[in-house]
Protein backbone atom coordinates (compact mmCIF):
# COMPACT_ATOMS: atom_id res chain seq x y z
CA UNK A 1 0.00 0.00 0.00
CA UNK A 2 1.18 3.50 -0.72
CA UNK A 3 -0.57 6.35 1.10
CA UNK A 4 -1.11 9.88 -0.29
CA UNK A 5 -0.42 12.76 1.79
CA UNK A 6 -4.37 13.40 2.02
CA UNK A 7 -4.47 10.30 3.56
CA UNK A 8 -5.80 8.43 0.53
CA UNK A 9 -4.30 4.70 -0.01
CA UNK A 10 -3.04 3.13 -3.24
CA UNK A 11 -2.39 -0.45 -3.04
CA UNK A 12 -0.10 -2.64 -5.77
CA UNK A 13 0.69 -6.43 -6.14
CA UNK A 14 2.59 -8.04 -8.30
CA UNK A 15 2.04 -11.88 -10.22
CA UNK A 16 4.34 -13.63 -12.47
CA UNK A 17 1.88 -14.71 -14.57
CA UNK A 18 0.43 -13.14 -17.96
CA UNK A 19 -3.47 -14.78 -17.26
CA UNK A 20 -4.55 -12.63 -14.32
CA UNK A 21 -8.25 -13.03 -13.16
CA UNK A 22 -10.54 -11.64 -10.29
CA UNK A 23 -9.27 -14.06 -7.84
CA UNK A 24 -5.42 -12.22 -8.22
CA UNK A 25 -7.14 -9.01 -6.63
CA UNK A 26 -8.23 -10.96 -3.37
CA UNK A 27 -6.12 -9.02 -1.16
CA UNK A 28 -6.56 -5.67 -2.33
CA UNK A 29 -10.72 -6.00 -2.67
CA UNK A 30 -10.51 -6.50 1.12
CA UNK A 31 -8.84 -3.51 1.43
CA UNK A 32 -11.24 -1.79 -0.98
CA UNK A 33 -14.60 -3.16 1.27
CA UNK A 34 -12.82 -2.30 4.30
CA UNK A 35 -11.29 0.80 3.78
CA UNK A 36 -14.08 2.50 1.02
CA UNK A 37 -13.44 5.74 0.05
CA UNK A 38 -10.24 5.91 1.48
CA UNK A 39 -8.90 3.70 -1.35
CA UNK A 40 -8.27 5.05 -4.32
CA UNK A 41 -7.02 2.24 -6.76
CA UNK A 42 -6.00 -1.24 -6.21
CA UNK A 43 -3.44 -2.81 -9.22
CA UNK A 44 -1.93 -6.07 -9.96
CA UNK A 45 1.61 -5.72 -12.26
CA UNK A 46 1.63 -8.93 -14.30
CA UNK A 47 3.88 -10.11 -16.93
CA UNK A 48 1.06 -9.77 -20.01
CA UNK A 49 0.87 -6.58 -22.90
CA UNK A 50 -2.09 -5.21 -21.84
CA UNK A 51 -3.92 -3.11 -18.94
CA UNK A 52 -7.36 -4.68 -17.78
CA UNK A 53 -9.99 -3.19 -15.86
CA UNK A 54 -11.38 -5.57 -13.19
CA UNK A 55 -13.80 -4.81 -10.70
CA UNK A 56 -14.73 -1.30 -9.04
CA UNK A 57 -11.26 0.69 -8.74
CA UNK A 58 -9.37 -2.87 -9.43
CA UNK A 59 -6.91 -2.74 -12.74
CA UNK A 60 -4.38 -4.66 -13.98
CA UNK A 61 -1.18 -3.53 -15.51
CA UNK A 62 1.54 -4.77 -17.25
CA UNK A 63 4.48 -4.64 -15.28
CA UNK A 64 6.11 -2.92 -18.18
CA UNK A 65 4.25 0.10 -17.59
CA UNK A 66 6.37 0.76 -14.89
CA UNK A 67 9.04 1.89 -17.64
CA UNK A 68 7.03 2.24 -20.74
CA UNK A 69 6.26 5.52 -21.89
Amino acid sequence: MAERINGRLIGVEAKATDAVDLKDFKGLTMFRNTLGEQFVNGFVLHTGRRPLAFDDRLTALPISALWDR
